[in-house]
């Protein structure tokens, strides 16, 4: 089995370094990360995230990568927080494109999060929907030491639908979460509302 590795923080940071140690010992692991460097057999390309992944699987890897992993990133991505997710977006521009090996179906990527625990304290795995959260609001003003205004965003927002089926209330409990994500956004229950509205028809519903 053959894997293509990629993240959005570069080849650098402790996670993918940590990551492809365990997946080399699977299969047969070649990175593609956003850097400038070269080194050893890591083939490495500046662009985004997934100008790396896009070059990756359709050029640097004859033949084709099984499986694309994303990661490790270092804070969880519960929710609809994938929705400003760097980690899910690597992977993203793959999912309209069947890998030939991959277990799952065109248009589908598996989302895990991992609690931060040894591996003796994890609970087990959960089958999860994403939670949902308040998004954070907060912006705050600082001053580098050259004098420079930085802007921070606030902190993560609480989860206001952490109900027990969830990614958020699984890894809270100690429990690795996995959840299957799609491409396809369409908001299935507005359309009758929608085509309704644009027929000037009474008894429009909620969306």
């Amino acid at each position: 089995m053959s894997i293509l590795l990629s993240n959005d923080d570069g080849i650098h940071v402790p996670g993918i370094q940590q990551l492809v140690e365990v997946l080399r010992t699977l299969a047969s692991v070649q990175i593609v990360a956003p850097d400038r460097d070269h080194g050893g057999d890591i083939a490495i390309r500046s662009g985004t995230p997934t100008d790396c992944v896009y070059i990756g699987v359709n050029t640097l890897m004859r033949p084709e990568p099984d499986i694309v992993v994303s990661g490790i990133n270092a804070v969880p991505n519960f929710g609809d927080y994938v929705i400003y997710s760097g980690t899910v977006a690597v992977v993203t521009c793959l999912l309209l494109r069947a890998l030939t090996s991959t277990p799952l179906p065109t248009g589908k990527l598996l989302k895990v999060n991992v609690p931060d625990l040894p591996l003796s304290s994890l609970q087990g795995y959960k089958v999860t929907r994403g939670c949902s959260r308040h998004p954070a609001s907060e912006v705050i003003r600082q001053t580098d030491p050259r004098g420079r205004e930085m802007l921070w965003i606030g902190p993560p927002a609480c989860s206001f639908d952490g109900g027990s089926d969830t990614d958020f209330d699984a890894v809270n409990r100690g429990y690795v979460s996995l959840t299957p994500l799609q491409v396809d956004l369409t908001a299935s229950a507005a359309l009758l509302v929608l085509s309704a509205w644009l027929g000037k028809t009474e008894g429009l519903g909620p969306w």
